[in-house]
């Protein structure tokens, strides 16, 4: 039989109930209830937020819960994406500067002081174009070396990477960004 101490390389406290001042992942054997308990932590709780100023989704989110950007994304009526951008300050939404372009179905990466997106559809098709964020304005970089959209996108203004997205076919691309340029990597197993 296959002892913990074997598996894990230590033993776990023999305690004769369960402690008080507990640590998430923390684990004892219960001599009272002859059971090995773990602690894990409760769930946190949601709380609402005040409203961005215009209604979208799909579009490029970046940041922290109170530092970040949204822009573009899907807007209800005419024309159904948008390019406008909003900052969060962990509390209320303000007007920042327009994307170069209206586009949804993006996603960011970054700050909200040094924000990156790529890709996206501007309502019909892919877009290739890059976009960074300085924190007051846009400005385009240089382009993926395939456009797409629905990609996720992830990592820092200055080492970004974007994998999958479609463009008329599901894509199994990979795209490093150093700041500056794009570099196709191994792509995914699947698209």
């Amino acid at each position: 039989m296959t002892t913990y101490k074997g598996i894990k390389g230590f033993s776990i406290q023999t305690v004769a109930g369960d402690p008080s001042n507990n640590i998430a992942g923390q684990m004892w054997y219960n001599n009272s209830a002859k059971k090995i308990k773990v602690f894990k932590a409760g769930a946190g709780a949601w709380a609402t937020g005040n409203d961005s100023n215009a209604s979208h989704g799909a579009g490029m989110m970046a940041g922290t819960q109170t530092a970040s950007i949204t822009a573009g994304g899907y807007r209800p009526g005419s024309p159904n994406t948008g390019a406008d951008s909003e900052e969060y300050n962990g509390t209320s939404w303000a007007e920042g500067n327009n994307i170069p372009a209206n586009r949804t179905a993006f996603w960011g990466a970054g700050t909200q002081t040094a924000a990156l997106t790529a890709g996206g559809s501007p309502g019909s098709g892919a877009v290739a174009e890059t976009i960074e964020y300085d924190g007051t304005s846009w400005s385009a970089t240089n382009d993926l070396g395939t456009g797409r959209y629905g990609a996720g996108t992830g990592g820092i203004q200055t080492a970004g990477l974007q994998v999958g997205g479609y463009s008329g076919s599901t894509k199994s691309e990979v795209e490093e960004y150093n700041g500056s340029t794009w570099t196709e990597v191994t792509n995914t197993p699947a698209a």
